[in-house]
């Protein structure tokens, strides 16, 4: 008899369209399995003593989703099976705040209009992380308004981890992205894809309606590439 772990990176996951599925982290959609291989899986909890499945472990091991388990292994809370009643959703886009600090003239969310739009308390985001979680959402999109202009914003992102989730996309125009932030993200363990709005040279300012908008939002491609968080995928918004 034999005892297998799922590896750090591998989750299991059912919902009512797709019952057997994993999520290999970092990576937005979950793939399906079939049914004998999920049912294979959930007995690599590091625990169970399996015999008879070697043609499945053999499978497993050679494509890195199991490994051999010692004595002290357990699976993290994030790998272990979560049954989602809800049809298939593995991520979300959340506008954490309509409030910005620019006066694009063709924005809704303008500067002028501040005053009337709303923002989510800590309160209200741990409870939509929390229910996010419940759902099987894997990863989450960030917008605004302007999202790093929220007081909480750190904490914000700090939750979807805290909640086995992941930061994939942030949009923002740049003007709150300067070292002490980037350095956050890397203490939060944070590499998301980051979308700065750019309306292009000599343009950007007149657009925005914001004397030095140009400047900062040159400043901050400039450093997130020097720290190779931005383009991995050969993308600027």
């Amino acid at each position: 008899m034999s005892r297998y772990i799922l590896n750090p990176d591998i989750a299991l996951r059912s919902w009512r369209l797709v019952p057997y599925a994993y999520y290999r982290k970092g990576v937005r959609y979950a793939k399906g399995l079939k049914k004998e291989e999920f049912e294979f899986l959930l007995k690599c909890d590091g625990k169970t003593e399996l015999r008879g499945e070697l043609p499945l472990a053999e499978k497993f091991l050679d494509m890195e989703f199991i490994a051999p388990a010692k004595n002290e292994d357990s699976l993290s809370e994030w790998q272990k099976h979560l049954d989602c009643d809800n049809r298939y959703f593995p991520a979300m886009s959340w506008m954490i705040t309509g409030k910005c600090n620019y006066n694009c003239l063709h924005c809704f969310n303008a500067a002028d209009n501040a005053p009337i739009m709303s923002e989510w308390t800590p309160e209200e985001a741990k409870m939509l992380m929390e229910q996010a979680q419940k759902c099987g959402i894997n990863a989450i999109t960030i917008t605004g308004g302007e999202p790093m202009l929220h007081k909480n914003f750190f904490e914000i992102v700090e939750s979807i981890y805290a909640h086995g989730m992941y930061l994939e996309d942030l949009n923002t125009n740049g003007s709150f992205l300067d070292q002490t932030a980037l350095e956050q993200f890397r203490k939060i363990g944070c590499n998301p894809l980051i979308k700065i709005s750019f309306d292009g040279i000599g343009y950007h300012d007149w657009l925005r309606n914001r004397n030095g908008a140009e400047a900062d939002a040159l400043r901050a491609i400039r450093d997130l590439m020097r720290r190779r968080l931005l383009c991995q995928h050969g993308y600027i918004r």
